[in-house]
């Protein structure tokens, strides 16, 4: 297992975050949003929940928008094999 800290999830910590990180370029992102089930066991269950939220926060998408954030997948990445032809 590991340490959790859902006191540091939610959109204003995340917003904050990024507007320090993003820079000109490609910037990696990556979370694990879900619902909490009870057959799936993790010390990180809350956390999930808690990134879903924030990242269905309206907020989110606006700061995206305004920063003029493009989010791709790694398909659209030159060089990493999954280009589409």
């Amino acid at each position: 297992g590991g340490e959790t800290h859902p006191e540091g999830i939610g959109v204003e910590s995340l917003l904050r975050m990024l507007a320090s990180e993003l820079h000109e370029g490609m910037t990696e992102f990556s979370c694990h949003p879900g619902y909490m089930d009870p057959d799936f066991k993790s010390v990180y269950h809350a956390e999930r929940e808690i990134e879903l939220k924030t990242l269905s926060d309206p907020r989110f998408p606006a700061f995206l928008a305004e920063q003029r954030v493009a989010l791709i997948t790694f398909r659209d990445v030159p060089g990493t094999g999954g280009e589409t032809p």
